[in-house]
């Protein structure tokens, strides 16, 4: 008898019907994720990005050698994406909007591998094909989940795409019984651009391989074919192992492997959580909790798939697959455990691990339903479909699981990364605030030094720039346009220092289409000095307007006094409407820039001065930082902020009030001043933040009205670093004391 006819996958109709089947169901929660994709991306390098900047500029000048290729980044060797990278910025000037395309694209290459083993899986049992519907329904929820928005947002994550795309071919081929040389010879090639895609995680796939192959050889009856290819698979693996960490350095900034071996409960809980989000993201106890069933579910599946060899080959051939595929999950989540797992369970919930859980759930879920079906072939037919109901219930119980944390992420999380990304971005267009580079990169130095060669060579956001120099302007029409609420002077007005920053709010909609404005700017005559996408939610504008269109038309901007200079400068706020080459004004002012450093040499009272002898006093340690009063204050963090603070502070309410601080660091960093509130506590809007360079640093800092003081707190942008503070003074100043000018 022909099972494959009889369940429906023999006629060639048939098999069309499930692929379409396949590609509608894929489609669904893939066109979502483009959307997604289209709307929040935005053109600029982030994190590791910056990472790839030098080896383009090298190649761009003709200047780079195999080498480059295979250079270490972090514990990878991403040769192959690399090598992509340098081909978009000489042919595509380094879209990094097209890296986001083809990350969803590479993702359905993923979800397509899997729907043609599922389909193969149940053709190998002869069961009903409907049974495929679910498994594809699972599969593309999880493949496209919106909780992975780090990784469709990260231009960078295309090289992770990549890897598990690459792992998953070679597993498919792998997971073959041993046939053709050119069966494994593609197993292997699509093996090693996994490993030099992204690195690491793709080398997993050769332990696991080779341990595949091992359990094959001990357990077939062709020992021979399984013998020849056991022994290609060590030899491979062997060369690639011995070349991949010739001339390996261990990155510096990588914890210590051995708390999880000193703390294995912590461990082996990270390892859960890392599995179990990609079902419940960022819900620790379920994520720890589900995380263990599927370890379960796929540690009972290898059982019954050795079990199966002997005892019904055409069952480990269909689960094959589906135990190396969460196998490669599910050893990544123990190597990232291995590193990471000191850093807190928090960690094990981030965003960019949903990928290689999805992995891991797809191919536990699979192996489940397949253990199912598979064994009740010789039952009766009512227990042959009370196992299919089991099996559908374990399926659409993770799918719903998987579906709750759509409704927890989208878009709110998409939405809160494209917001940082564009501020970044802007800030490196029209440098307004160079603190904001923070966003880009944990070292604002690392961006400043690699930025010229991404304007000299057109790269990535400067690949087509526009000036604005041939926009027309406009006054605000009849009908409103937007407004600026605040200027961010309440305390000064028309005042600001070279050292504080403005944050600037307000609104701006399209009087021609009655829907929110697409970008606001910030100039100087024809000279763009701050920008900002109009994206913030206004329902009180959407009610004064009344439409719903415009209720997100709201924008801040934050201009710095150092992007200006000093002297008085004529502001203005233009609404970009839709995509027009033409700016709305929708606000003006005038601003005057001081030098605090000039109102600090013009006198005033000094009314408070930690010094080594009154340190002790005057400065307060939080979470146990150390306060050293020898030579220098010294303040080392333990990886806790903020971390010291002033004591209580008596000031005249009626004066004004600036902080002068000399500071020694190691490190770049970025410095946090709050104002302490009378009642207790600090707020964000009386903070002040500060870059901060390696070797002496000199700051002054306007505070705001005394009266709203009660001490200051003082909080490190990094968790590790020293600071030593050589002057801490506070002046008070009345009208007599501003210099005049």
């Amino acid at each position: 008898m022909n099972t494959g006819q009889q369940s429906g996958f023999g006629d060639f109709a048939a098999q069309v019907k499930l692929w379409l089947a396949a590609l509608l169901i894929g489609a669904v929660p893939a066109a979502n994720i483009a959307y997604l994709v289209i709307t929040y991306g935005v053109d600029v390098p982030f994190m590791d990005d910056w990472e790839y900047v030098p080896y383009i500029d090298a190649f761009l000048r003709g200047d780079w050698s195999i080498g480059n290729l295979f250079a270490q980044h972090n514990e990878h060797r991403p040769a192959l994406f690399r090598a992509w990278r340098m081909l978009s910025a000489w042919f595509f000037g380094w879209n990094l909007s097209l890296e986001l395309i083809l990350s969803v694209f590479i993702a359905g290459v993923t979800y397509a591998i899997i729907a043609r083993e599922v389909i193969r899986s149940r053709q190998l049992l002869g069961v009903g094909a409907g049974g495929s519907i679910r498994l594809f329904a699972l599969a593309s929820l999880l493949m496209f989940s919106p909780t992975q928005w780090e990784n469709f947002l990260w231009a960078h994550q295309l090289s992770w795409f990549l890897q598990n795309a690459f792992a998953a071919a070679c597993l498919a081929l792998l997971a073959r019984p041993s046939g053709s040389w050119h069966q494994m010879a593609f197993a292997i090639l699509f093996g090693l651009c996994s490993t030099f895609s992204h690195g690491g995680g793709g080398l997993v796939l050769w332990p696991v391989g080779l341990l595949f192959c091992a359990v094959a050889c001990v357990t077939s009856e062709r020992q021979r074919d399984e013998s020849v290819r056991l022994v290609v698979w060590c030899v491979v693996t062997a060369v690639l192992f011995v070349s991949y960490f010739h001339g390996y350095q261990r990155p510096e900034h990588h914890a210590s492997m051995s708390r999880a071996v000193e703390h294995p409960l912590d461990f082996a809980a990270y390892v859960s959580a890392y599995l179990g989000n990609a079902v419940f993201f960022e819900n620790i106890h379920l994520a720890v909790a589900s995380g263990a069933v599927a370890i379960g579910l796929f540690l009972v599946g290898c059982f019954w798939s050795i079990r199966m060899k002997r005892l019904f080959p055409a069952a480990y051939d269909a689960a094959a697959f589906w135990v190396l595929l969460a196998a490669f999950g599910g050893v990544n989540a123990l190597v990232t455990g291995l590193a990471r797992s000191g850093l807190g369970l928090e960690q094990a919930l981030s965003s960019r691990y949903v990928a290689m859980g999805a992995l891991f759930w797809i191919g536990s879920s699979v192996l489940a339903d397949l253990i199912l079906v598979a064994g009740g072939r010789s039952e009766t037919a009512a227990r042959q479909r009370r196992r299919t109901i089991l099996a559908s219930s374990l399926v659409v119980a993770v799918a719903a699981a998987a579906l709750g944390s759509y409704v927890k992420v989208e878009p709110v999380s998409w939405l809160r990364f494209h917001n940082r990304l564009t501020v970044g971005r802007d800030t490196l267009m029209y440098r307004n605030n160079d603190a904001d580079l923070v966003k880009l990169h944990h070292t604002i130095g690392h961006v400043l030094a690699f930025l010229p060669v991404l304007k000299e060579s057109r790269l990535s956001l400067f690949r087509n720039v526009d000036t604005l120099q041939n926009y027309v302007l406009h006054d605000a029409a009849q009908r409103p346009a937007g407004r600026v609420d605040s200027w961010g002077d309440d305390a000064t007005p028309g005042e600001a220092t070279v050292e504080e920053c403005r944050k600037i709010t307000g609104w701006a909609v399209d009087p021609e289409t009655a829907r929110s404005a697409r970008k606001i700017f910030v100039m100087r005559g024809r000279e763009v000095v701050a920008a900002a996408p109009v994206r913030e939610l206004r329902p009180d504008v959407a009610e004064k307007l009344g439409s719903s269109d415009v209720v997100d038309s709201g924008w801040s901007v934050t201009i710095c006094g150092k992007r200006l200079g000093k002297g008085e400068s004529v502001l203005s706020v233009y609404a970009q409407p839709d995509s027009r080459r033409s700016l709305v004004r929708i606000g003006e002012h005038k601003l005057n820039v001081k030098s605090l450093a000039e109102r600090w040499e013009s006198g005033g009272e000094t009314v408070y001065d930690a010094t080594p002898d009154t340190c002790a006093q005057r400065i307060i340690p939080l979470h146990e930082s150390d306060v050293d009063c020898g030579g220098r204050i010294t303040l080392v963090s333990h990886g806790r902020d903020p971390y010291f603070a002033t004591a209580p502070l008596k000031l005249d309410p009626e004066r004004q009030c600036i902080l002068k601080m000399e500071l020694f660091l190691d490190h770049e960093d970025i410095l946090r001043v709050f104002a302490g509130r009378p009642g207790g506590g600090f707020s964000d809007s009386d903070s002040q933040r500060f870059t901060l360079f390696p070797g002496v640093n000199v700051i002054f800092a306007e505070l705001p009205r005394p009266e709203n003081i009660s001490g200051l707190v003082f909080s490190p942008g990094t968790r590790e670093g020293l600071y030593e503070l050589e002057s801490f003074t506070l002046k008070q100043f009345g009208e007599g004391d501003v210099p005049k000018r």
